[in-house]
C-alpha cells in the first residue's frame, strides 16, 4: 500500500520531466556526436531533476499517509494501532503524540530530500528577489 501510493507521483513527475526536455538542446548535443547515454546524462537528467524532486516530496506525503492508513486497518501493532486504541479510550494526548511523530517523520524525510536537491542542483542559477 505504501509502495503503490508513493510510486505513482514519482513516476508521473519523472515522466513529465523527461518529456519536458528541450528538443533543440537534445538535437544540438546529438549533432556533436553524443551517444544516447550522453544525451540522457547531459540533457535529460538535469532537466528532469526538479520534476523528480517534486515527485519525491509528493511521494513522501503519500507514503506516510499510506503507513498511517495501513496501520489503522491492517496491523496488530505499530503507532497507528496505538493511536486507534487511544482514540477509542479518549486518550487525546496519545493520539496527538502519534500525529506529532508522523509529522516529524514527514518533515525529516522532506528535509533530507531538500538536502539532496541542494546538493544535486548546485549548477542551477540562484534567483534574487531584487529583479
Amino acid at each position: 500500500m505504501v509502495f503503490i501510493g508513493a510510486l505513482f507521483p514519482l513516476l508521473i513527475n519523472t515522466q513529465e520531466g523527461v518529456r519536458n526536455a528541450d528538443k533543440l538542446l537534445i538535437n544540438v548535443v546529438r549533432s556533436f556526436g553524443a551517444s544516447e547515454w550522453d544525451i540522457a546524462r547531459l540533457v535529460v537528467m538535469p532537466n528532469a531533476l526538479p520534476f523528480i524532486i517534486v515527485g519525491l516530496r509528493l511521494a513522501i506525503g503519500r507514503a506516510v499517509l499510506g503507513v498511517v492508513v495501513a496501520e489503522f486497518f491492517g496491523s496488530q501493532e505499530g503507532l497507528g494501532v496505538v493511536m486507534v486504541r487511544a482514540a477509542s479510550s479518549f486518550k487525546v494526548d496519545v493520539v496527538f503524540a502519534g500525529l506529532i511523530v508522523f509529522a516529524a517523520l514527514s518533515l525529516i524525510m522532506t528535509g533530507l530530500v531538500k538536502l539532496i536537491e541542494d546538493r544535486l542542483s548546485r549548477w542551477r542559477p540562484q534567483h534574487s528577489n531584487a529583479e
